[in-house]
């Protein structure tokens, strides 16, 4: 944590560090660190989708070339919220490794864990938020919706907890969050005491390894 901490220093425009940070300090169990280091990767990966599509921009512009497709990737990585997932930024990230190759770092988990870390820095709203956004991305992920249906259980919002741990169960038959919290809605024993989450979800940029 404390090499991530100066490397931090020295590359302060470079999304990827913030990604290990974020997964370091949530991992460390400071969750209010790994929100913030989260939200500074979100911060810097759209500064550089703007830096690469503004420099491959100057790039077709002087060659005459149709830029269509560029803009159209702009938007599309705006309209999907993506981050390093995208080849677009990553091959331009990649200018400066010359000779080196190196697979796309996963980010798809980014908002699920921002999520994650909300609850336990007890920011239900921002937590609903992130997993809500997870969801749109990912409607197969078992774990948001897991999550989800808890929070809305809390909320009192017994019409949406049922969807949402209905949408975990179909994703994951197993899903224990979301087959706990149904029995308890039957049974009349869900609390804020017995209520439960699917912790974070660490994947490791360039391997891919949780």
């Amino acid at each position: 944590l404390l090499l991530m901490e100066r490397t931090a220093v020295l590359r302060k425009d470079y999304p990827l560090v913030q990604l290990l940070a974020g997964h370091l300090h949530a991992m460390a169990g400071d969750h209010d660190k790994a929100l913030i280091a989260y939200q500074d990767y979100l911060r810097l990966t759209r500064y550089q989708h703007d830096r690469a599509f503004e420099h491959d921009l100057r790039i077709m512009k002087r060659k005459g070339s149709d830029t269509s497709d560029l803009q159209q990737a702009r938007l599309d990585i705006e309209t999907k919220g993506a981050g390093l997932v995208s080849p677009f930024l990553w091959n331009y990230l990649s200018l400066d490794l010359d000779g080196i190759f190196l697979v796309p770092p996963q980010d798809g988990n980014l908002y699920y864990n921002m999520g994650v870390a909300s609850v336990f820095s007890e920011n239900p709203d921002s937590a609903l938020d992130y997993f809500t956004t997870m969801v749109q991305l990912a409607p197969g992920d078992a774990s948001a919706w897991a999550n989800l249906g808890t929070l809305y259980a809390l909320q009192k919002d017994l019409v949406r907890a049922r969807e949402s741990w209905s949408h975990a169960l179909a994703a994951d038959p197993e899903q224990s969050v979301a087959t706990e919290g149904l029995q308890r809605l039957e049974t009349k024993s869900f609390s804020q005491e017995t209520a439960s989450y699917v912790s974070f979800q660490f994947v490791l940029p360039l391997t891919g390894a949780r």
